[in-house]
This record gives C-alpha cells, structure tokens and sequence, in this order.
C-alpha cells in the first residue's frame, strides 16, 4: 500500500467498462485531481477526442487478455487544459476477486518525448550543417586541409590532393 501511495506513476483499477473503481494519490500532481473526484469516472473523459477510438479497443482487448504492451500512449488533458502524453500498461485480474479490475500503471512521458524530439532536431541541425560544409568544400577550387587535433583525424579535400598530384 506505502509503495502505490508513493509511486510517481498512477496506479489505477477500472472495471470492464473503463470505469474507474481504485485511484493512486499520484493522480494529482498528474491531473490536479484527488483520487476520489475522479473514482467512478470512465477514463474516456480524460483521453484527447482523437485518441478515445484506440482507448476503447484497448480496454476491450485488456478484457480478452492477461497483459497488455508498454507502448500504449494517450493524451491526457489536465485540470488547466494542459494535454500531456501518457503511456499505460494494463493487466487483466477482472476474476481476482481481490481486485476485480483491469489494473492500470499510468507513467507521463511528456518531458521524455520532448527531450528525444529535441535531440532528434539537434541531430537534424548537425547533419544539416555537416552536409553544407561538405557541399562547400567541395565545390571549392582551393585546397583545403582540416586536422581534428583532438581525434588526430586529418582531412583533405579532393582538391588538395589534386593540387599536391595525389
């Protein structure tokens, strides 16, 4: 009980239905909800429009199955109207009579997509820039040498090699 009341993921039941029956305190730093606000609610009400169609099949898929894959992702509107991306893995234990639900482990990766986007445009911006410098040397008609003193890598352009008959 101490580790799902501490958890930085939600932990959450619902039913078959996707309505919710059990939700973690971590609920709200993650929707400025308490738990209780938010028991007896479908999770649908809290999914972006666009993603409720994929909601709905994968809870009937939790239904049918035991377990569910960590890849799926929704967005998830905040208490400000604020949408954050969250991934969810889901298990079936509607027979546990313990439980009687589909037990959701709710994490927000919104900062960690971001990040990878920024690294992505980073990467983007290097390549780019590194395919310009190569465009310039060469179209260049002198030749041009670079000696990386750190890596010992010495580069010469095609010119230069020319220019020195090798």
């Amino acid at each position: 009980r101490t580790l799902i009341e501490r958890s930085s993921d939600v932990i959450a039941i619902v039913d078959g239905d996707g309505i919710l029956r059990f939700v973690s305190p971590s609920i709200e730093w993650l929707l400025g909800a308490q738990p209780e606000a938010a028991i007896g609610h479908s999770i649908i009400e809290f999914l972006h429009p666009a993603d409720v169609s994929g909601a709905l099949d994968d809870i009937r898929l939790a239904r049918q199955a035991q377990i569910m894959s960590a890849d799926n992702r929704y967005r998830i509107r905040l208490g400000n109207n604020e949408w954050r991306v969250i991934e969810v893995q889901a298990r079936n234990f509607l027979d546990d009579p313990d439980l009687g639900g589909i037990v959701l482990n709710i994490r927000d990766i919104t900062e960690k997509l971001q990040a990878e986007e920024a690294l992505r445009l980073e990467r983007d911006r290097a390549q780019e820039s590194e395919e310009r410098y190569m465009l310039a040397l060469q179209g260049a008609n002198d030749g041009i040498w670079d000696w990386d003193i750190k890596s010992d890598v010495f580069y010469t352009s095609p010119r230069w090699k020319a220019m020195l008959g090798y």
